[in-house]
This record gives structure tokens, C-alpha cells and sequence, in this order.
């Protein structure tokens, strides 16, 4: 048993086995324990029945006869292509166990059905109408268990113009925009690498099923739910669509390698420099972000102390001299110019160390290799050894994605082999019992939010914790947002501003992850402001936070402290590396946590430099855990009584969409390299010029029937039926001049053209969106994903909406606070503050306003 240094938990290895998981019963309850999921997914989306598994729920794997298509995804154990030692299937299935079924078969649908009757939830991610067809949808499934949730991922969501599209991990990303931002323009349009959509796909259903599980439990209702994995792959853009709606900036029409975009600059800054040995990623910028201007002085002081910095460098001021808004081009390449000739004189492990001491917003761009030797993750013992009697030896796997203090996550499994659980699972029909409506069923309402009555302290800042609790609120909770104006959201000073016009509340960011919130302003620093806060505390079922580790602690704010007021509070602290670890105190961000989880490193071209652009991959992975677990949290609390801490390391979250390449290198001593847009398991797989000025079409074809299929498209040229592209083989063999041809092809058209002569015949094909078509998709719009809400400052513009639909009980959205909007609201009504104590909080400054951020304003 391995503990924290505050012994608030623990994390459960087995001690006597050397940290060596058994395949036994878990020692500790688990949360989901109750509860059992029937997973019918593929691919990266198997990752949401492993949320729910290693969360304790009985998963059980629904496999075809053969096995699962997944098996067939590389790397493999041993570098041996057997389909009972795949790397992909081994990350992403633990806790799990396998049955086979042939569901088109009569016999095994019945006996589907009737592992149906005691089940909680199903996950499939077939095309849509399959199960339909089958007599499995959701209507048909309902009538065997009213309880049921079945969710759904699709490529593009069950209804509208491109529902029956197919689609491959790099078409999901054209079309949702990521390729027209990623890459440099002498080349294509580059992905991330490996397979990452469907694994947002999947972690957005493990936290929508079970929002859908808190609404069945208050009244007895089950409900269908679905994800468009589409959708999910537009969240992690980051600024880029706010560039186009609020600047008519064309960020999105123009690669910028590792450049990041900056308002008014015609290229930007640079994001990620070489070094003696490999790649760092360094966040130089200034203007008002305190944390980021500290850091750009840091790091002109380590460049002066080496005797590398000019009079000019040394006088730069970072206030003034650097606002993202204002900045000028030549300012910027002076400063690259400086900083990128001492950084090649170091290498990453020197400048890590350097910007550990120092603060210096810097990390180095990671590998396999760097990632399973990191020391802040072997501290925290990250990973986890697990028998495998079949293999005769144990092979190495993430440990859990967050850290609980009660029920805390285990691998209780090992991933099954196919078919397993056969003769264990079909016993059990004999005696489990089918599901029953909940006693504490109530009539449901109809237009009642799944969440209703649920109420969130939100002491977050930035992007994770923000983006998890939007969630909940749009779909009902009470989320409460705490600010202050002495100390500004980073969100509110990041822009981009509409107009360009910097502001407190005028920033496009902080109104994207903070929909349907209530905001409040108090200053933490102020005597007073700890009583209040743990008023707000003791009033919420959750409490979150993301500040530095430690100083919810320093100001008495910390779980150890509120739990002694509020025994059964869910607590939860997320931040870039977790709670204790030797770089925990360090600052951290999204993007630095990507660069350090593997995902950075392998974007781009294989001749060329790491080649990333400034989405912080982190940001969006970790608020998909965050949700599924707090909403695990609170079933737990409504079944036991009892509340928990949640630890959460994002960079640990982020490992896990890069498990397999790790997993990899453990097991095989091989390390991933970037290959553009090639990939194993299918020819042609690339971005191809289409006609038009810098204009795309994705596409992927995996199979002989999708070849034969893109040949009949393509009108059947004589090149095609040639004997080198006869075969999978063959075509790999030939990847390069394959490519030229289909390149030759595709110029002659439009990418709509294209995508639509390929989609007719099966094949999966993407236009590569620009920001501006982002907007105009008609998939997109078909699904209301973008919302225009109407902002007291900026006024209408869009947000994005939740990337799933609880079909009956869907979200609704108003409009971020301006810092401080809802003080009466929160103050009197939640907190129940007479108007006299209200006017001496504001007297005191408990209560800030506009007038205690003249430094801030004046920076503007």
C-alpha cells in the first residue's frame, strides 16, 4: 500500500506482489460496483466501457465469434500480430470480461437479450440503424429492461445529412476542422498521429451514460443517448474557430508548423524549439497573465546568467512589449532569434531542470520512452505490473486516471481473452435478476434536466475544471463559479476578445467554458473570504478546484479542512501533475501537459521537425474523466452516505489516449515515430489536394471491399488494376507512388465532389474544414451544436454545445457570467446573507468589484 504524503488516500497496489496486480476479487469496494455495462463498442471507444470498469462496474465485452475487429490493432505484445496480444485491446480493456455472441444470429440475440434483463447500460458504436435492424434498438430494448441506457457513438450522431457517412479516425478530424490548423504549408494537412477521435468519443459516453444513470436513478427512467464523435474532435480547437467568428482571422485556412497564432501578427510565436537533444515546448508570451510574464522574465534571467542575453533582451518589457493583442511580427522574431540560439545550446533534461527551479513555462516534447521513465510519474506510481498467466509474465499498464480516497480504482483484470467468460456469464443468466425500477422512482417531468438539484462550488480556473463542471451545468446542476477581480480568471485575459478589444468579460474563451454558470466575486485573501467560501463549501455537494497543489490547503480551504464541516463532500482537485510528486508545485498547462504525454510528439512528418500547433490536447481529455467520476461520486454518495476525495493529474489523464504507443515501447523496447498521415492498417490513408486554393479531402480505406469501392469511384483507371496494388501489401509496398495517383485523381475536383463520390461507394472521406465551413456544416447545424447566446458585453455569439444528447433529457444553455453578475443571487438567495452583511462584505472588499483590477484594466 503505497500512501500520499497527506494520507488523505491511498493508492492500492498489492504490497506482498511487488505492486503486481492479481486477477482476484478488488480489496476495497468499488464505486460502481452495482452496476453492469454490455459494451458492443471497437476501437478507441472500448475506452469508455474500461472508464466504467475500472470505476468497478461488471463490464462484459460483447464479442463477434472470432473476436473482437480490435484485435487487430497493432502494437502487439512480443511485436507477435495475434489477436489475443494486441497492445491497443490490452489499454483499453482491463477490467473487463468476454463473451461471444453472433447477434445476427437468432439463438445468441435471445441469449443477448436476456443478459439485457439485468443489465444497466449498453455501449455500441455500430452504424447507425444496425441494431435496428436487428430488433435491438433502443425502443426494442426497453421493453425487455425500462431501465436501460443505451448509448450510441457514432461518427456523426444518429440523425441528419452525414449520419450514414463512414469514417476513419483522420476523417472525423478533417471534418471537425483540427487538419486545416495542423501542419505547415508545404505539405498536407497532418493528423494527430494515432488513433485519438474515437477515444474523446469514448470518454464523453462513459460521463454522458452516467449523467443519464443520475437522471434514471431520481425517476426510474432509462434513455437512449448519443455521441458525435464530430463533435467531440471541434472541442479541442482551442481559439481557432474564435479567431474566425470574432477577428476574421484565417488561422484556419493556414498551417503554422509550431508557430502559435497571435492576433495581429502575420505567423505568430513560436511554440515548440529545438534543443541539443530533442523538442522543448515553451509558453513565451507576457501582457497582463502574471504567471506567463514571471515566466518570460525567468527565463531571460537564465539566458543573461549564461551570457546570451542582449541590452535589448534584458530591458524587454514583458507588460507592455508582449500583449497578445498588440505585438508585432519583428518584436516576435527578435525574441525567437535570442531564446532559440540558447536553447540549442542545452539539452531537454537541462532546461527541464532549469524551469523546474525557476518557473519557466517550459517541458520537454516527449516520447514512449521519456514518458515511462518520468520521474513525477514513477513517484506517484503510476504504473501498474498485471499478470498475464497466458503470456507467463506480467505486462506493464497505466494505473488509474484519477485517484479517490474511498473506493479507489483498481485493475481488478487482467483483459480477457476472446470468449473468455463464456461458460461464467451464461451461468449467471440463470440466477441474476433482471433490473427493477428504482423505489425511489417518481413521475418524470417532462423538460426536466438530468442533473436538477445537483450543487457545484467551482473553484477552477483555466480550461479542465471549467469544461467538466459547463457540463454539468448545462444539463441542470447548480454551479456557482468563484472569481475575483484582484485575481482574474486566465481565461478572461487570454482573448482572443471580440473586436479585438481586450477586456474583463469581452474574452471568447472564458464565455466558451463557463455556460450556464452563476458567478460570484470573492477575494480569498480577505479574513473574511474563508468564511464564505466554506459557506459555499458547506451549501455544495461538489467542491472543485485546480489551483496550485497546496494552496486551497494554505488558505484553510483545503478537503481535510471542509470535510470536518461537511463529512460527505465530494472534493475534487485536478491540476497538471498531480497532488505530490517532485514537480507538483511546478505551474502547469495544457499544453505543457501534452507535450509531456506523448501526443505532441507524434504529429507531423518523419523528415521533419516536431510539429504541433497550440491545441492543449490535456485540457479537453481530462474533463471527460473528471465527469464521469464526480457523477460516480455522487451515485456513490447516494447509495452509501459517504463522501470522497478526487485526485486528478492531467498529464496522467492525457497518458492514457497514448497508452498503446507506451505500452509499446515497455513491452517491445519500440518507440513510435511520426509518419504524417500514414497508418498500419490502411492504404490509401493520407490528405489529398483537391481543387481550389489550399484545399483538402481526407480519406482511409482499411478494407478489399472499401479498395474495391474507392476503385469504382475513382472510375476504375488502368493503374488500379495493376498487380502492385492488388493487395493490402501490395499497396503499403507502394504507399508513395499510390499517393501521387490518388493525388492526381483528386485534384480534378472539389473536396465536396470527392467526399461524395467516395461516401456513395462506402468509403470513408472528409473535407478538410476551414474555421469559416466549420460554422456552416450542415451536420453540425443539423444537431444545433453551435448555439448563439447573447452576452450582456460582447453580445450574440456561438458556443459550442455538448457533444452528446441525452435524447429525453437534453441540456440548455444560457450564457457565461460577467465576473461577478450573479453576486445578489448567490450571496442572498444560496448563501442566505442578509442585505447588511452583503453591503459589509462589499465594504471590506470580500465582495470585489470592478474598481479593486485598476492594474489589471490599465494593462489593457
Amino acid at each position: 500500500m503505497v500512501c500520499t504524503s497527506d494520507s488523505l488516500w491511498c493508492v492500492l497496489t498489492d504490497s506482498t506482489q511487488g505492486g503486481v496486480s492479481e486477477m482476484s476479487q478488488p480489496v476495497a469496494p468499488s464505486i460502481l460496483a452495482p452496476y453492469r455495462v454490455l459494451d458492443l463498442t471497437e476501437g478507441g471507444c472500448l475506452i469508455a466501457g474500461k472508464i466504467l470498469g475500472d470505476l468497478g462496474a461488471d463490464v462484459i465485452k460483447v464479442e463477434p465469434p472470432g473476436g473482437s475487429p480490435t484485435r487487430n490493432i497493432g502494437p502487439f505484445y512480443g511485436n507477435d500480430r495475434n489477436p489475443q496480444k494486441s497492445l491497443f485491446w490490452f489499454a483499453y480493456n482491463t477490467n473487463k470480461r468476454s463473451i461471444t455472441l453472433d447477434i445476427e444470429a437468432p439463438d445468441d440475440r435471445e441469449l443477448f437479450k436476456k443478459l439485457v434483463e439485468s443489465a444497466d447500460f449498453i455501449l455500441e458504436s455500430f452504424p447507425c440503424g444496425y441494431l435496428e435492424r436487428l430488433g435491438l434498438g433502443y425502443e426494442d430494448l426497453s421493453r425487455i429492461n425500462p431501465r436501460i441506457i443505451v448509448t450510441s457513438i457514432t461518427p456523426f450522431g444518429a440523425t441528419g445529412p452525414y449520419a450514414n457517412y463512414k469514417a476513419s479516425d483522420l476523417t472525423i478530424w478533417a471534418m471537425g476542422s483540427f487538419l486545416g490548423i495542423t501542419g505547415i504549408p508545404e505539405r498536407p494537412p497532418v493528423w494527430v498521429g494515432f488513433p485519438q477521435a474515437s477515444l474523446h468519443a469514448g470518454a464523453y459516453a462513459a460521463g454522458a451514460s452516467m449523467m443519464a444513470h443520475w437522471y434514471r436513478e431520481m425517476t426510474g427512467e432509462g434513455q437512449p443517448v448519443y455521441i458525435s464523435t464530430q463533435q467531440c474532435v471541434v472541442l479541442p480547437l482551442y481559439t481557432a474557430p474564435r479567431m474566425w467568428e470574432f477577428l476574421k482571422l484565417d488561422r484556419g485556412l493556414h498551417r503554422m508548423g509550431s508557430y502559435r497564432p497571435l492576433p495581429k501578427a502575420p505567423r505568430g510565436a513560436p511554440f515548440v524549439y529545438a534543443c541539443r537533444d530533442g523538442d522543448v515546448l515553451l509558453l513565451m508570451t507576457g501582457g497582463a497573465g502574471a504567471v506567463f510574464r514571471t515566466s518570460s522574465q525567468q527565463l531571460v534571467k537564465y539566458i543573461d546568467e549564461n551570457n546570451m542575453a542582449s541590452d535589448w533582451l534584458k530591458n524587454f518589457d514583458w507588460v507592455w512589449g508582449f500583449d497578445a493583442a498588440t505585438v508585432t511580427q519583428d518584436t516576435i522574431d527578435r525574441l525567437q532569434s535570442e531564446v532559440a540560439q540558447f536553447l540549442l545550446t542545452k539539452t531537454k533534461k537541462e532546461l527541464y531542470e532549469e524551469a523546474l527551479k525557476r518557473r519557466i513555462l517550459l517541458a520537454p516534447v516527449a516520447n514512449a520512452r521519456d514518458i515511462h521513465e518520468s520521474p513525477q510519474l514513477q513517484a506517484r506510481d503510476f504504473w501498474v505490473k498485471v499478470k498475464h498467466p497466458e503470456l507467463g509474465t506480467t505486462v506493464t499498464y497505466c494505473g488509474p486516471f484519477i485517484k479517490l480516497s474511498e473506493a479507489p480504482l483498481t485493475v481488478r483484470r487482467r483483459p480477457p481473452l476472446i470468449g473468455e467468460h463464456n461458460e461464467e456469464v451464461l451461468k449467471e443468466l440463470a440466477t441474476r435478476q433482471a433490473k427493477t425500477p428504482s423505489r425511489r422512482q417518481r413521475p418524470s417531468t417532462k423538460g426536466r434536466q438530468a442533473l436538477e438539484g445537483i450543487k457545484v462550488a467551482d473553484f477552477s480556473w483555466s480550461i479542465v475544471g471549467p469544461l467538466a463542471t459547463r457540463y454539468l451545468a448545462d444539463h441542470g446542476a447548480t454551479v456557482v463559479r468563484v472569481e475575483s477581480h484582484t485575481r482574474p480568471e486566465t481565461q478572461r485575459v487570454g482573448g482572443p476578445y471580440k473586436d479585438n478589444i481586450p477586456g474583463i468579460d469581452r474574452s471568447s474563451l472564458f464565455t466558451l467554458f463557463n455556460t450556464s454558470k452563476y458567478g460570484m466575486s470573492l477575494n480569498l485573501e480577505r479574513p473574511r473570504g474563508r468564511e464564505v467560501a466554506l459557506r459555499l463549501m458547506k451549501w455544495a455537494d461538489v467542491v472543485i478546484e485546480s489551483f496550485t497543489p497546496g494552496a486551497m490547503k494554505r488558505q484553510g480551504l483545503d478537503y481535510e479542512t471542509v470535510s470536518q464541516l461537511k463529512p460527505d463532500i465530494i472534493y475534487v482537485s485536478t491540476s497538471c501533475y498531480g497532488q505530490y510528486g517532485p514537480i507538483a508545485q511546478t505551474p502547469g498547462y495544457g499544453q505543457l501537459a501534452t507535450a509531456q504525454c506523448g501526443i505532441y510528439d507524434a504529429i507531423g512528418w518523419p523528415d521533419q521537425p516536431t510539429m504541433t500547433n497550440t491545441v492543449p490536447h490535456t485540457d479537453y481529455i481530462s474533463p471527460t474523466f473528471l465527469v464521469t467520476a464526480i457523477m460516480a461520486a455522487l451515485d456513490y454518495h447516494r447509495r452509501t452516505g459517504k463522501g470522497i476525495y478526487m485526485e486528478q493529474s492531467q498529464v496522467e489523464a492525457g497518458v492514457h489516449f497514448f497508452a498503446p504507443p507506451v505500452m509499446d515501447y515497455i513491452a517491445n523496447g519500440h518507440i513510435m515515430e511520426r509518419q504524417g498521415n500514414r497508418y498500419p492498417n490502411a492504404a490509401p490513408h493520407g490528405v489529398y489536394p483537391c481543387r481550389g486554393q489550399d484545399r483538402w479531402c481526407a480519406i482511409s480505406v482499411f478494407t478489399e471491399d472499401e479498395w474495391r469501392g474507392f476503385c469504382d469511384a475513382i472510375g476504375n483507371p488502368p493503374w488500379t488494376k495493376e498487380a502492385r496494388f492488388a493487395t493490402f501489401p501490395g499497396r503499403k509496398e507502394n504507399e508513395d507512388d499510390l499517393d501521387m495517383l490518388v493525388s492526381q485523381w483528386t485534384a480534378n475536383f472539389t473536396p465536396e465532389d470527392v467526399m461524395t463520390r467516395l461516401q456513395a461507394k462506402g468509403v470513408a472521406a472528409g473535407v478538410v474544414r476551414t474555421m469559416q465551413e466549420l460554422y456552416e456544416d450542415p451536420q453540425l447545424n443539423h444537431l444545433r451544436f453551435w448555439r448563439y447566446l447573447d452576452h450582456p458585453v460582447i453580445g450574440t455569439h456561438a458556443h459550442e454545445g455538448p457533444p452528446f444528447q441525452l435524447s429525453k433529457t437534453p441540456d440548455r444553455q444560457f450564457t457565461s457570467p460577467c465576473l461577478g453578475q450573479h453576486n445578489e443571487y448567490v450571496y442572498k438567495e444560496l448563501l442566505g446573507y442578509s442585505d447588511e452583511e452583503i453591503a459589509d462584505l462589499l465594504i471590506t472588499g470580500v465582495i470585489t468589484t470592478e474598481a479593486d483590477f485598476p492594474e489589471f484594466k490599465a494593462s489593457f
